[in-house]
């Protein structure tokens, strides 16, 4: 079509456009209620009191436009000097901002596209308004620019504190390392890891060395936690096939592990949960007692190089220390004593809970047991009550839906190679949010929490 124009009527490529462009404002403006309105009143020689801060005008070719106070610098150019007016409703200006965004605002920002606007020569009324509204709906906006789901933090699930009450007999379980061993004078130093076995009820912690980085040296550091503690019915940690850590062997050990002949053989007649992959928040409990341990390690021993022996001291130290920390709040000097891990651990294992003097062995077992019913009543009314406040997640959100497309967070890689995919099944709480979900994208399918997806708001199918 441009290239019949230029022949009929010997114009050249730019004249083409440049009329094109005309005709679309003409034609825009006597769309517009307002602007329509204004044209009439100009064309009769009448006031625009609407637009009297805009000094309009028309030029020969019928188009609205603003007289601004650089109309003598003829060294600008007369679209800038006087612009075409414009209002943000107009399918052209949506047009004329959906490009200048995605030329100018996506690589260099706002304000750049806004100054593109006005060098192209247009005034759009409510041009701020309208490029909040472009970016709102833009997918590469949503992509860079989205935060993660949220969700109302959960309630505790009923399974922590059910009966019977008892030190470790519900567990969660996480790994720390790797530490290096001293073993001798030119010799290599051994990777040791510890198994961190945290009680989901009193918050106590059993600390296991690992003697090498075999399966079998694992099933020994559990067959020595059950040996001491007791048998577990429950235990909660981390999907080990997808276990994830900023310590890149101790992932790969973890994943390594034959994480069936260990449950086969060691925990057969436990009931055993997992949280979801990339999701340490929902093992918050026992995440929160590796991070102490760590710290534990790292504060008593900083400099020391400790051979197995003594690493075994230092572990079984530290888990003295935090299992001696208080659970409840530290009122009044003269209030009732303080709970703490070891007053359920060494009840448990019959020390001396009691300074009574009591020969009598049967007396002497109900004294012990007096007492540590005492400290669990004491525990059901002071600890408990803690629990019960959301540190963080206050508002329930609306739950994610079976469709939608999603971003995936991965903190090792930068956010514009993020990978994309589609929510497959979601898996609602018991309260009816849904806190995790299955996805499927170029991986295959698989779950993860919704706190590491990002959503681009918008659905493969309804």
């Amino acid at each position: 079509m441009f290239s019949v124009l230029t022949r009929k009527f010997d114009l050249t490529w730019k004249d083409c456009i440049e009329k094109a462009r005309t005709y679309l404002v003409r034609v825009s403006q006597r769309d517009d209620p307002i602007l329509r309105t204004a044209i009439d009143k100009l064309s009769e020689k009448e006031s625009v009191l609407e637009l009297k801060e805009l000094n309009p005008f028309l030029d020969e070719s019928g188009i609205l436009r603003s007289e601004s106070r650089l109309l003598d610098s003829e060294h600008i150019p007369y679209g800038i000097r006087c612009p075409m007016i414009l209002r943000k409703y107009s399918s052209l200006s949506k047009l004329i901002a959906q490009s200048m965004h995605q030329q100018f605002e996506h690589p260099v920002g706002r304000q750049m596209a806004k100054n593109k606007v006005r060098e192209h020569g247009y005034l759009i009324l409510g041009l701020d308004n309208l490029f909040r509204e472009i970016k709102k709906h833009c997918v590469i906006c949503k992509a860079r620019e989205n935060k993660p789901y949220e969700q109302r933090m959960a309630a505790i699930p009923s399974y922590r504190f059910e009966k019977p009450l008892q030190a470790f007999l519900k567990t969660g379980l996480d790994f720390a390392g790797p530490f290096l061993i001293k073993q001798g004078r030119a010799r290599q130093r051994l990777k040791s890891y510890i198994l961190v076995f945290t009680c989901l009820q009193t918050r106590a912690v059993h600390l296991e060395a690992t003697h090498d980085q075999s399966t079998s040296s694992v099933m020994n550091s559990f067959s020595r936690f059950i040996d001491l503690r007791g048998m577990p019915n429950e235990f909660l940690s981390d999907n080990w096939k997808s276990f994830t850590s900023p310590e890149k062997e101790l992932q790969s050990w973890v994943q390594d592990l034959d994480e069936d002949l260990l449950i086969r053989q060691t925990c057969a007649g436990a009931i055993w949960r997992f949280t979801p992959p990339y999701g340490p928040h929902h093992g918050g409990i026992y995440e929160t007692m590796v991070k102490a341990t760590k710290r534990a390690l790292q504060s008593l021993f900083v400099e020391s190089d400790l051979n197995m022996d003594e690493f075994r001291t230092a572990i079984g130290r530290v888990a003295a220390l935090l299992n001696s920390r208080p659970i409840t709040r530290v009122k009044e000097e003269n209030s009732i004593q303080i709970l703490t891990p070891n007053h359920f651990l060494i009840g448990r294992l019959g020390g001396a809970v009691s300074t009574a003097e009591l020969d009598n062995p049967v007396e002497r077992w109900k004294r012990i047991h007096s007492i540590i019913d005492k400290f669990w009543k004491q525990f059901l009314q002071e600890y408990i009550p803690l629990l019960s406040k959301r540190g963080k997640w206050h508002t329930a959100k609306e739950n994610v839906q079976v469709g939608e497309v999603v971003l995936q967070l991965d903190p090792n890689t930068p956010r514009g190679q993020w990978k994309l995919a589609v929510i497959e099944e979601v898996f609602p709480s018991k309260d009816g949010r849904v806190r995790r979900c299955k996805i499927r994208s170029t991986n295959g399918s698989y779950e993860r929490p919704i706190t590491k997806l990002i959503p681009l708001e918008f659905r493969t199918f309804e």
